[in-house]
C-alpha cells in the first residue's frame, strides 16, 4: 500500500484526521505519526514531544501497513 491508498482507506473507515499525521509538517503531539527518515519510513505515537512504539520500515508499504493496522 502506498501513503495515497492509505489515505483513502482511513477516510474510507472514518479514522478522524485530528488523530494523525502522515508525511506533512503540521502539530505531532498525540497523533500517530507516519514519516519519511532518510532512506526509511517511522512509525509511532508522539505524544508530548516523545515518540512511543518508534519503528523504522526500508519500504513504504511495510510503514503504511503498520500504520493502518495501529489505527484500525
Amino acid at each position: 500500500m502506498r501513503i495515497d491508498e492509505l489515505k483513502q482507506k482511513l477516510k474510507d473507515k472514518t479514522i478522524p484526521q485530528n488523530v494523525y499525521i502522515i508525511d506533512e509538517q503540521g502539530i505531532t503531539d498525540q497523533k500517530m505519526c507516519l514519516f519519511k527518515v532518510k532512506d526509511n519510513w517511522a512509525v509511532y505515537y508522539s505524544e508530548k514531544g516523545n515518540k512511543f512504539d518508534y519503528v523504522e520500515f526500508g519500504s513504504e508499504s511495510e510503514a503504511c501497513n503498520e500504520f493502518y493496522n495501529k489505527l484500525v
